[in-house]
């Protein structure tokens, strides 16, 4: 789970900082100064706000926005009243500073998204002309990936909602969320793979729950989609190279055409690494392969994620390695085994660190 302490260490915040910049003038408090935004134009303060000017220096916006960042492609996000949209060179609004986040544009759609005062976001799709193409019906922000975008529709289920208040009364009536049919659509809003996706018998995190994120700069997080959606929070998966993973009752994986790719009979999903997702199915883990071939049974109480054709399982609360043939590579002994890196896996032995390279031996340390 992502906290709103611990977000700021790993997203990408591309915000100029200009409070650095500041220079102060001896006969009044207001502030100006030029710092280049790319395509001949300049940002100058004014009374702590900010506008543009371009080299000639004509204005082209008045000093009136909180935050502007560097022109890419043509347009800028800005930030005026704490609200973020985007802008074009001339200065004039692309899409309105309506939203708490706005992504950088790509093929023309942006994601935006609400902060609640719960403490929770919502985010939706934009086109590029401030049309809304999805309302805010995401908890984490997705995107088109290979065409398609993962989407659903939402139902209330009374039986569920009653089972809820009769068995926990309020408490139990406050987790109640209506049901969701997942399906995928393309840029034009057309239905490429119908709505049937979800596990409908009872509401589930799906492997790893909703990603969570603090109101602070979160806006360089929202052009960092790539891996967001495809395995936390939600019953598909977005499509790579060709296939997606969907939950139906069990998890699978299908083709942009809809069809079965991997039979849907697998309890928990990782993702593809290395060639080869680890998948549980009776309480144990095994791997496949990209076309669903068992490649290695699944016996093993935890696993690790495949890298340099090697893996680190669990059996009887020990570890040991395997390569992608299912040959053990050592004995399970080890406390704690961790992925191979650079032809090394770590193992914690006791009270001891070790080195296992590619033939199983043990070495203190790494040569």
């Amino acid at each position: 789970m992502i906290t709103k302490n611990s977000i700021i260490n790993f997203i990408i915040v591309i915000s100029i900082v200009f409070a650095e910049c500041d220079v102060e003038q001896k006969n009044n408090s207001k502030f100006d100064y030029n710092i280049s935004l790319g395509n001949n134009l300049v940002a100058f303060k004014e009374k702590n706000k900010f506008g543009i000017k371009n080299n000639n220096g004509e204005i082209l916006k008045v000093a009136k926005y909180d935050t502007i960042e560097s022109f890419s492609n043509g347009y800028a996000r800005v930030k005026e009243n704490e609200k973020w949209g985007l802008i074009d060179t001339t200065g004039r609004p692309i899409i309105p500073s309506n939203y708490d986040a706005v992504s950088k544009l790509k093929d023309n759609y942006a994601i935006v998204g609400k902060y609640y005062d719960d403490g929770n976001w919502k985010f939706g799709i934009i086109k590029s002309n401030g049309e809304m193409f999805i309302d805010f019906i995401y908890e984490t922000p997705r995107f088109f990936f290979e065409g398609l975008l993962a989407h659903k529709l939402t139902f209330e289920d009374e039986k569920w909602k009653d089972w809820l208040y009769k068995n926990y009364g309020e408490t139990g009536l406050s987790l109640y969320k209506p049901k969701e049919v997942w399906g995928f659509i393309d840029a034009k809003a057309k239905i490429k793979i119908n709505y049937q996706y979800g596990d409908f018998d009872e509401p589930q995190s799906y492997g790893g729950g909703l990603i969570t994120f603090g109101k602070e700069n979160i806006n360089g997080y929202l052009d960092n989609v790539t891996e967001i959606g495809r395995f936390n929070g939600f019953p598909v998966g977005d499509f790579i190279n060709g296939k997606a993973l969907v939950l139906k009752k069990k998890w699978g994986i299908i083709n942009k055409q809809g069809n079965v790719v991997v039979n849907f009979r697998y309890d928990e999903f990782l993702k593809f690494k290395d060639g080869y997702a680890a998948v549980k199915i009776n309480n144990r883990w095994g791997f496949i392969d990209s076309v669903g071939n068992v490649i290695i049974k699944p016996e093993f109480e935890e696993v690790k994620e495949f890298n340099e054709g090697i893996v680190a399982v669990k059996m009887k609360r020990k570890w040991g390695y395997m390569n992608k043939h299912g040959v053990v590579l050592t004995p399970f002994k080890f406390d704690q085994a961790f992925e191979f890196n650079n032809g090394f896996g770590k193992v914690i032995f006791g009270f001891d660190s070790l080195f296992i390279n590619i033939k199983g031996e043990e070495l203190i340390k790494r040569p």
